[in-house]
Formats: structure tokens, C-alpha cells, sequence
């Protein structure tokens, strides 16, 4: 399991508990610089 920024760091987000969740490896590199939704969506 990793740590995955919500808006990442690449897109101005912080790195604070409010911008992380957990995520497997291989989601967390399928999501690459993608802003993740609240409600677990890409967008």
C-alpha cells in the first residue's frame, strides 16, 4: 500500500492529511498526475 495525493503534488496540491488516501501500487501509478474525486472518481 502507498500514500496517493488526492490533487497531486504536480497539480499544486499539498502534503497534508487532507490531500492523502491510501492506494495500491499499481493504482497509484494508473493515476499518475490525475486529480481523484472525493468520491473515488477520476476527473
Amino acid at each position: 500500500m502507498q500514500v496517493e495525493h488526492v490533487v497531486p503534488r504536480s497539480n499544486g496540491g499539498s502534503h497534508t492529511w487532507d490531500d492523502v488516501r491510501v492506494a495500491c501500487l499499481k493504482c497509484n501509478l494508473l493515476n499518475g498526475d490525475t486529480v481523484i474525486c472525493l468520491d473515488g472518481k477520476s476527473r
